[in-house]
């Protein structure tokens, strides 16, 4: 068998050989660096639909087998993606053992995963501002609404009470024109 296989590698060994006058065969080799960036130009262009179909594959791919190559590609995908809160949680979760790693930090994909990871980090504590300022602002119209309804039923008690010392004027006034007819 082993025989067999050797020969026919040495087949297409021969099959492979090149005349004198034309170029060699070239391979363009790409770095990590360029795939990567590849692969966020790749899911940048896809359809919303299309890109949560990606995220959830590379989900799946990554829980199935949770090597580095697999959790960056899931990290992209959930990167590329608009972000929730919950996803900006997970891939928080995600990429902090891929930073962890001295000798990964030092690669492309290791520069990719940091700036992910301060974007990450950039957009949940901006969630976070915004939820306060909400919360704020709710307070402030609580309190302006009530201090209106305050407002508001004093302007009814001073209008009643308006009401009331026009009604006594009125009354005083008929019994002044009786006494000064009498």
């Amino acid at each position: 068998m082993l025989a067999c296989l050797l020969s026919a590698c040495a087949h297409d060994v021969a099959k492979q050989s090149v005349s004198p006058t034309s170029a060699p065969p070239t391979t363009v080799r790409t770095s990590a660096a360029d795939e990567t960036i590849s692969a966020i130009q790749t899911l940048q262009n896809l359809t919303p639909a299309d890109l949560q179909t990606a995220k959830e594959s590379a989900r799946e791919m990554f829980e199935r087998d949770p090597v580095a190559f697999r959790r960056m590609r899931y990290v992209l995908a959930m990167f590329v993606s608009p972000p929730t809160p919950a996803d900006d949680d997970r891939l928080l979760a995600l990429v902090e053992p891929m930073i962890g790693s001295a000798e990964f930090r030092q690669t492309a994909d290791g520069i990719i995963a940091a700036v992910i990871q301060q974007s990450a980090t950039a957009r949940k504590k901006l969630r976070e501002e915004m939820a306060q300022q909400r919360l704020r602002a709710n307070t402030v119209v609580a309190g302006s609404a009530s201090k209106r309804d305050d407002r508001d039923a004093e302007l009814r008690s001073l209008r009643a009470k308006v009401e009331d010392l026009e009604k006594q004027l009125a009354a005083m006034k008929s019994i002044e024109r009786s006494v000064t007819r009498r």
